[in-house]
Parts: structure tokens; sequence; C-alpha cells
């Protein structure tokens, strides 16, 4: 079953909450047979080794006995007998809790992933694995372990093309009981029986349940909404009768006792019916509504002459021109997202021999009243840590001219942001991290839009609603992607391949498994 609604809406709470991470405020979860689950992103900083990230995941025991076996491991004197008992009985903890097994488990995954065995990969730092790689490894020993129950927050995100048609095979071949959150149009289509839609009113979170297709989602839910209307028109109706009523017989009341008998009587039933009434209830609405106005630049606006990353990219051409839109292709590892983060600050870099470590060759230039706002899928835009969303605005600094809160809070009312404008930025969901980057862009008024994965946390709303942007922004757009459906609103697509070589192409298709290049 798939977990649909916006973001913020309380999604990965209810996954923790039923992985048994933290515990609801009322009512009761009850969840049968073990249980695995993927957060939406690491946070434990403990997680240092690849062996930490596979245990990560294990029962909280399971882990802290691994950790405390390392530990006496690191210190152990055979000679000390008492020392020596405490290690033995630590080992037999372990393997009754299932730790070796749990250990042969994740080697047959280092094996498929890495391949090597869990005890020779163990120890490594995590970090010496890319990003999609580490989240595969993850996502094989999840789909391949014991637990009868998996439960996985967007396990989709940061996964290029090859790694999510991976995913797809995973939860189509899988016989464990699977409950997971995703905004991916493509994956949602073709993946889960069901989906559980949660969705914001004014009394709450409310949820039901579709049997349908995600593509028959919006019919089902505005035939609900509509049902759901209805009960207040009728209620509405029943209340108007009632006051007429009361109103036709007060008058009557004054001149004869029966009749003053129904109208007591009559009042009697408004009063109950005032009483029992069901609430009337207004639905959030939770789509931002993006006003970027770009500008003019001159007609070229980034020129690369036999640019490139020794080891990382080969050389290539690129003329990119006003009002352009290219979409960046590519797997994971292949210097997409060093490309672009490149050209937004190449301002700062004019005369660094290097950059993020790699050397440079050929030449970037931007052309004339060019000016790059970047969105960055990992989070690292300056500025962003210092205080909340609120006061982030009011001190923009690096971002711009400070905001009073007058200009601040409708504008995050604007982009669904102001019941978290009180909230750092780091304890806001995905969805909402994502929309506040966007909503520094506009302020930004840059006219070169530059977005790496920007759908990857979006709900379907909201990355509808930058569709709807990336097409009537005034300016140029450049943006890596691995979200299927929103690739196909661009024009050109600029590929980037295993072989550190870049192509450019106006048009592509995809096949069941990678991208196919149509020559134009």
């Amino acid at each position: 079953m798939r977990v649909i609604g916006a973001n913020g809406v309380g999604k990965s709470t209810l996954l923790k909450i039923m992985a048994r991470r933290i515990k609801s405020t009322s009512g009761s979860v009850n969840v049968f047979g073990d249980v695995s689950y993927m957060e939406q992103r690491r946070t434990d900083p403990e997680i240092h080794t690849i062996g930490d990230y596979l245990f990560s995941v294990a029962q909280a025991g399971i882990a802290r006995l691994r950790k405390r076996i390392a530990t006496m491991e690191s210190t152990l004197d055979s000679a000390n007998t008492a020392q020596m008992e405490s290690y033995s009985q630590l080992l037999a903890d372990y393997a009754d809790l299932g730790g070796y097994r749990m250990e042969a488990e994740m080697s047959k995954s280092t094996q498929d992933v890495l391949g090597s065995s869990y005890q020779d990969v163990s120890d490594l730092e995590l970090d010496c694995l890319p990003g999609g790689e580490q989240k595969m490894l993850l996502l094989n020993y999840l789909f391949s372990n014991s637990a009868s129950n998996l439960i996985l927050d967007e396990p989709d995100n940061f996964l290029d093309i090859a790694n999510k048609d991976r995913l797809k095979s995973y939860l189509g071949e899988s016989t464990k009981t699977i409950l997971l959150i995703s905004h991916d149009r493509d994956l949602m289509e073709s993946t889960c029986k069901k989906r559980l839609v949660m969705e914001e009113r004014d009394d709450g979170t409310t949820a039901w349940v579709h049997g349908g297709r995600y593509s028959t989602l919006a019919d089902a839910r505005a035939e609900r909404h509509a049902r759901e209307e209805e009960l207040p028109r009728r209620r509405d109706d029943e209340e108007r009768e009632l006051r007429q009523l009361v109103a036709s017989l007060r008058q009557a009341a004054t001149i004869s006792d029966v009749m003053a008998s129904r109208y007591h009587a009559a009042q009697t039933r408004l009063d109950r019916f005032l009483k029992t009434a069901p609430a009337r209830h207004r639905y959030v609405e939770n789509t931002p509504v993006l006003r970027f106005d770009g500008g003019r630049s001159g007609n070229v606006v980034l020129r690369c002459d036999q640019f490139g990353f020794p080891g990382l990219i080969r050389p290539f051409d690129l003329e990119l021109r006003h009002r352009d839109r290219v979409a960046i292709l590519g797997a994971n590892g292949t210097g997409k997202s060093h490309f672009l983060k490149y050209i937004a600050y190449r301002h700062t870099h004019e005369a660094a021999a290097d950059f993020g470590g790699w050397p440079l060759t050929g030449v970037l230039r931007l052309g004339a009243g060019v000016k790059p706002g970047w969105f960055s899928q990992f989070d690292d835009i300056p500025g962003l840590g210092d205080g909340t969303l609120l006061e982030i605005l009011m001190h923009r600094g690096e971002h711009g001219s400070a905001l009073t809160i007058e200009q601040a809070m409708p504008l995050l009312d604007r982009y669904r942001l102001i019941q978290v404008a009180s909230h750092r930025y780091e304890s806001i969901s995905g969805g909402q991290r994502a929309r506040f980057q966007l909503l520094l862009l506009e302020l930004q008024q840059c006219n070169l839009l530059l977005l790496d994965e920007p759908t990857d946390n979006l709900d379907v709303e909201s990355a509808e609603a930058l569709e709807r942007l990336i097409q009537d922004f005034q300016g140029t757009v450049m943006a890596v992607t691995h979200d299927r459906w929103f690739a196909k609103k661009f024009t050109s697509f600029l590929v980037f391949l295993d072989d550190h070589t870049v192509q450019q192409t106006e048009s592509f298709d995809w096949d069941d498994n990678h991208l196919t290049l149509r020559k134009t």
C-alpha cells in the first residue's frame, strides 16, 4: 500500500508510529510480525560505516549489542577470565537475537550490490559509496531479509532511473506486506494495489483508502468530497426548515395555548438538532502558488567550449539560449549535480584552478545579464541553518534584502509554509524544505533556474505547480531529474553517460530499463 498526501500532512509520522519508532498520542496500532523500516533520510550521527548503516534498520536491541561487542573487542584481554566470560555471554545473546543470521542476510546484499561479503565491507566508511548506491544496498537488504512487513519512507528519492526500475522490480516481486510513501508519479501508477490517501482538514488529518490506479485518484477524491459536501447541504436544508417552523409558530403562540405548545416543541427540536448536528469541516489548500517573473537576459545564456572535469566529465561543447528548457539526465555519479553547482557558483570561482577537488578544462561563460538561481537536492544552500524560516527571510544575508514580518508572512502562506514559520529548516519535512528553497529562488529574481532534482520531495500537487511555473517562466531552465513525468515537460535533454561523455538531444525514448537516445 502506498501512502499519498501533501507535504507536512503527517505521512512520515504515521509510518514511524507503525514501525514502532515513536508512540501515538491516542488510539493503538497493532502490527503482526517483524517490521523493517527505512526512514526518509539518514539522521543518526552514529552511523559511520556500512555495517552501522545496515544495522540501523535492525531491532534496537541487536544494534546496541553489536556496538557493545565492538567496544569490548577493542580492549579484550584473553587473560582476563571475567572479561572473556562477559564477552562470551554477549556473543551468545547476539546469536540468540539473530545477529549472525542478519549478517548472513546482509552478506547476500553486499555481494549483490557491492560484489563483496559483509565481513569485507562492514568496517568501510559509508560515505565512500555514492548516495544512490547506499540506498540500493539498504533496499536490497530490506527486501531480502526475513521480516514479513516492510515500511519505506520515500525509498525512490535520489535514485537514478535504472535504480528506480530495480525498486519497481523489488516491489513487484516481493511477498512482504509493504507500506511506503512516494511522490514519484510513474512509480505510483505502475506499483501498489491500494493507496492510503491522507488529507488535511481544519480539524486535523483524515485518511481513506483508494483501491484504483493512481490515474483515477483525482476523480475518486472529487467524488468523495462531493459526497461529504452533500451531508452539510442536507443539514442546512433541515435547519432552515426548522427555523422557519419556529418562526411561523412564535407569533401564533402568543394567542393560543395549543400553538404555544407546538412552538415550544419545535424550539426543542431545533435546539436538539443544533447540538447533535455534525460539524462542518473544510479541507486545507496545500498547493503552493509560485510566481517567478524571470526576466530578459542575453540571447546566449551559457556557452561551454570543451568544458569538463577530467576523470568525471569529458570535455564537451554546449550553447544554452534564452527560454531553453533543458533536462539533465544520467546515472548517479556521472557529474550532473557537480556541473549544475559549478554554473550556480561560477561567479565565486573565477580564478579557481579547481572546483570541489576536480581540475577544470575548457571554458564556461554566462551570457550578458544572466542571473542564476540554484535549487540543491542536498540542502546545502548557504544560510539555511541560520534560524527559523521566518528569521531566515527577515535576515536574508546571502539571499538578498531582508523582509519585514508583514512581507514574509504572506509569502510563507502562499508557499503553504505558514504553519512551520517558527520551525528551523532542518526540522521540517523534505517537501517543505523544497518549497522553501523555491520561495528563496523567487525572491532572488533569477532568470536562469538551476534545479537539482527538485521534485524528489515535492508532493504531486507541488510538483505540478512547479511544472506549470517552468512552462510559463520568462527565463531559462536547466534541471537534473530522474523523474520521468517531470522530464517529459522539457524540450531538450543533456545526457551524462557512464563513459563520462555528455550528449545533447531533443528527444528520447524510455524503454523498460534505460534511456535510449534518438539522434536529432
